[in-house]
């Protein structure tokens, strides 16, 4: 109620006024501010009209580098190019042979269908998927390697022919992958005190 009083000036909150605190609390969520951001400055800095594919990043490790060709190749095209903007705003990754929960589809229509998220700050929002069914990066990696389910609407990326796709990710490419998320990881934004519990300040 203190919190409510102090945003709107009134003792109850409207739904509207409820949604439009939440919208304002999400759009503030900004964490531009990792490894991987700063490498990229740094490159578009001195070349302006330059990709990202096949460079070699100055600021990021030779792992990390070989990290980051693996998610442009495999993960980019749905998470998107620069990590931080999703190529795809839904997608259906054939996490289920059969769903019951529909996703978007359950008021868009069609067959299931999830938000595709950035992968900012990845390291930091275990579980995984859009039901929390994975505990950890290794778990999402095994079933992009070889868990894809053969399901009614599977993203068209996703499928090799009529089959889903096996990106059988080895050893190797699995620490270069998870090397190069952790690029995306913004400490800072764990210590701002814009989002510490407005309760205990």
């Amino acid at each position: 109620k203190p919190l409510i009083k102090k945003a709107f000036n009134t003792g109850t909150a409207s739904n509207d006024q409820i949604l439009d605190a939440i919208a304002e609390f999400i759009n503030s969520l900004t964490n531009f501010d990792t490894k991987y951001d700063n490498a990229i400055n740094a490159h578009f800095a001195s070349n302006r009209n330059a990709n990202i594919e096949g460079v070699v990043l100055k600021m990021l490790s030779p792992l990390e580098n070989t990290g980051k060709e693996l998610y442009l190749t495999k993960c980019g095209n749905c998470h998107g190019a620069v990590a931080g903007r999703p190529g795809k705003t839904e997608s259906n990754n054939g996490l289920y042979a059969e769903y019951q929960d529909m996703g978007v589809a359950a008021f868009k229509g069609g067959t299931p269908r999830f938000k595709v998220p950035t992968l900012r700050n990845i390291e930091l929002t275990a579980p995984y998927m859009h039901d929390g069914s994975m505990a950890t990066i290794d778990d999402v990696l095994d079933h992009y390697s070889n868990g894809i389910k053969n399901t009614a609407g599977l993203d068209p990326l996703l499928k090799a022919g009529s089959s889903p796709i096996k990106m059988n990710l080895s050893t190797d490419d699995r620490e270069a992958l998870k090397a190069f998320l952790a690029t995306m990881t913004d400490e800072k934004i764990l210590a701002d005190i814009k989002f510490s519990d407005p309760f205990i300040r």
